[in-house]
């Protein structure tokens, strides 16, 4: 693509997502792995409007462009294709609709690694998406048997990406709205991310679980748990990498490792070696009362940018979950999560995989990682979808 005012030579990538979900069934003797839903776009992205190119006007359907004005549910569900195909301009923000690219811009790498983090945007819209669907079918199970969705990667941005899925989930992160605070509750009291690549333990831990002093070493050579307010993780992070981050302060993190029988065989050689790191929300690891305590004491929204974060301003909130977390019922629903997921460690596979991926991963989300690959159009698939006559005329006059 080549824009007459700029000049910028730019791609026009092509990225095929798919979101989905399974659930955990208790048989006879055993579990098993049952697919549930699942989403399967196609998003064509470039930087459009730098180049002069009128995407609406192009498509014919803002239903079929992700953009800043939102609607992503309404949007997705419009389309009744077994693929459905979507376009995004990836030199305009998400967030505001402001441009992200200025026209100066001329490397080409730039332009693809754009696409690349609006596919993971996109994708992460998806899974929350994808989570408000299995708490819309089966809260009442839900409930009755105090279970968890487990999101493969850490629950953040929810305030953001909530605003972009329709004006009813985005009124569920309204700053300090009481109207929606038991609502809030009872949708993300079952939320539950892991991280399987630590990079980053801080020094500072904001609540130490099964009694732990020393330095972090001797933590990282036992069988210890950390527990840590987000804000606190945020501030082990690289200072140029944490200036775009937003903290989300109803999260409480612990590190752990999921395969502690085998520390000394890989810990010399790489310290985080099964390092996880489990994201509870507030209402998933508090009661109803605690949360509401927590709730009235934070100053501002849920998550705010950590450039400007101070979080002196929520000490007080900070201290309820802290309280909480120092009775024996807190520590007792910690270590209830935790148990939990310990039991779902993904038992010893084929020499092939690489150790530190099965040393922090839980069967259930290796299964359906290869249950959503099978989803997945192969190259040529993908390819034919773009010989049909209308997608060729859009490309023509992109």
């Amino acid at each position: 693509m080549k824009g007459g005012k700029t000049g910028i030579i730019a791609p026009i990538d092509v990225a095929q997502i798919v979101v989905g979900a399974t659930k955990l069934v208790e048989t006879e003797n055993s579990y098993k792995i049952v697919p549930e839903d699942f989403y399967h776009i196609l998003l064509i992205l470039g930087p459009f409007s730098v180049n002069g190119v009128n995407l609406e006007e192009i498509v014919g359907n803002k239903n079929e462009i992700l953009d800043y004005t939102g609607n992503f549910e309404e949007k997705i569900a419009s389309q009744k294709k077994n693929i459905k195909i979507f376009y995004s301009d990836t030199s305009l923000l998400l967030k505001s609709g402001s441009p992200s690219v200025t026209g100066k811009e001329k490397q080409y790498g730039y332009f693809v690694r754009k696409a690349f983090d609006r596919t993971k945007v996109v994708m992460r819209i998806l899974e929350l998406m994808m989570y408000l669907r299995i708490i819309n079918k089966y809260s009442k199970e839900l409930r009755e048997k105090d279970s968890y969705v487990l999101m493969d990667g850490p629950p953040i941005y929810l305030s953001q990406y909530a605003r972009l899925i329709s004006p009813s989930v985005s009124k569920l992160f309204e700053v300090k709205a009481e109207k929606i605070k038991e609502t809030f509750y009872n949708v993300f009291k079952h939320l539950i991310g892991l991280t399987k690549h630590v990079k980053v333990v801080p020094e500072d831990p904001f609540f130490i679980n099964f009694v732990w002093g020393g330095t972090l070493r001797e933590f990282l050579e036992n069988q210890e748990i950390l527990i840590y307010w987000l804000p606190d993780i945020v501030e082990g992070i690289e200072e140029s990498s944490r200036e775009k981050i937003k903290v989300g302060k109803i999260t409480i993190s612990a590190f752990l490792r999921m395969r502690r029988e085998l520390i000394k065989k890989f810990l010399s050689y790489y310290p985080y070696f099964g390092m996880v790191r489990i994201d509870m929300l507030i209402p998933t690891i508090a009661p109803k009362e605690v949360f509401n305590e927590f709730f009235n004491n934070l100053k501002g929204s849920f998550e705010e940018d950590y450039k400007s974060y101070d979080k002196n301003k929520d000490k007080e909130a900070r201290n309820v979950i802290k309280s909480f977390l120092n009775s024996s019922d807190g520590q007792e629903r910690i270590k209830e999560i935790i148990k939990g997921l310990e039991i779902l460690s993904w038992p010893l596979p084929p020499k092939t995989i690489d150790p530190q991926r099965w040393a922090s991963s839980v069967y259930p989300i290796i299964q359906t990682e290869r249950w959503i690959k099978s989803k997945l159009w192969n190259t040529m698939k993908v390819k034919s979808i773009f010989e049909h006559k209308d997608l060729q005329e859009k490309y023509l006059a992109i």
